[in-house]
């Protein structure tokens, strides 16, 4: 359990309520949080949009749209990568447009028969398929940062990664760039960083543990922290003037977005991944059916 260690320092006022709520032991909490990160995240290239005279996709459907005339211009419509991990960001964003969020909450428990949304599934693997032939040709394997440096550098306009990716826009404000919510989404898909310490009752590691406490929740630290690793702060003190604009974004939607579901590690391990894992081979396969890849994940999601 790790206690407040600094003068005034109050883990239940200062943290966001949702994070306390789940990180909350007896007068202390179970690890340290350092970040939160909205997991349904969108990066658009304002520059393109604007050039081409396109309104930015209020739906996936618009956003394929778009999509035809952005690569018939040349440039690429998504910049991704086919990697597990990258494709449950891109997957989860289809999914929040096709299902309520007592549905996507229902699904990622598994607390209603995955045969439920076989249809949402396959019209989410549709998308998919369609998304797939204006994507980047480089997409295999391909490390984030790169497929996120295409929309810097001018060539894709679009990259559904969670907003962990915002620091490569600092100091834009909104000029070039557009970071917001992906087509369609109403709700908020969360995640956060930790980091656990070891349970010591020893006199030097305790002081160090201590110091590092101190640091690491000051407000000096963080302001230097977070703008280099984007994302909404976990707690409520800090300057959001200090925040980079994709990260004020965030913010900002958190402050407004009604409705927030908290992704958890044992989600990450078991549902989502278990469905980017049928979406990738979905995606590396021309050929492969939706229906059939449907019938996939529901058949991965009952053996969980």
């Amino acid at each position: 359990m790790i206690k407040p260690v600094a003068k005034g320092q109050n883990f239940a006022e200062d943290l966001r309520p949702e994070i306390y709520e789940l990180l909350r032991y007896k007068d202390g909490i179970t690890a340290l949080p350092v970040g939160v990160h909205v997991q349904n995240h969108v990066v658009y290239n304002r520059t393109i949009f604007d050039n081409l005279n396109l309104a930015l996709p209020l739906s996936w459907d618009e956003f394929i749209q778009a999509a035809e005339v952005i690569k018939a211009e040349g440039y690429i419509p998504l910049s991704i990568s086919d990697q597990r991990w990258q494709l449950r960001f891109l997957f989860s964003s289809i999914l929040a447009e096709r299902l309520t969020a007592a549905e996507f909450s229902a699904l990622i428990a598994s607390s209603s028969h995955p045969k439920t949304f076989k249809s949402t599934l396959v019209d989410a693997l549709k998308i998919v398929g369609r998304l797939r032939n204006y994507a980047n040709t480089d997409s295999r394997n391909l490390h984030w940062a790169k497929a996120v440096k295409k929309i810097v550098d001018g060539q894709a306009a679009a990259s559904f990664l969670g907003d962990f990716s915002s620091p490569f826009f600092a100091g834009d404000e909104g000029k070039k760039f557009v970071c917001g919510f992906p087509p369609g989404n109403t709700y908020l898909l969360w995640a956060f960083d930790v980091v656990a310490l070891t349970s010591t009752m020893t006199g030097s590691r305790r002081r160090g543990q201590d110091a590092f406490i101190y640091v690491a929740t000051s407000q000096e630290y963080l302001a230097e922290y977070l703008p280099r690793k984007g994302g909404v702060p976990p707690y409520k003190f800090i300057d959001p003037s200090l925040l980079n604009a994709c990260s004020r974004q965030s913010l900002a939607n958190w402050e407004t977005i009604d409705t927030r579901i908290h992704l958890g590690p044992d989600t990450w391990n078991t549902t989502l991944n278990a469905m980017a894992s049928v979406v990738q081979k979905h995606w590396r396969d021309p050929e492969s059916s939706p229906e059939e890849k449907a019938n996939d994940i529901i058949s991965a999601l009952i053996s969980l």
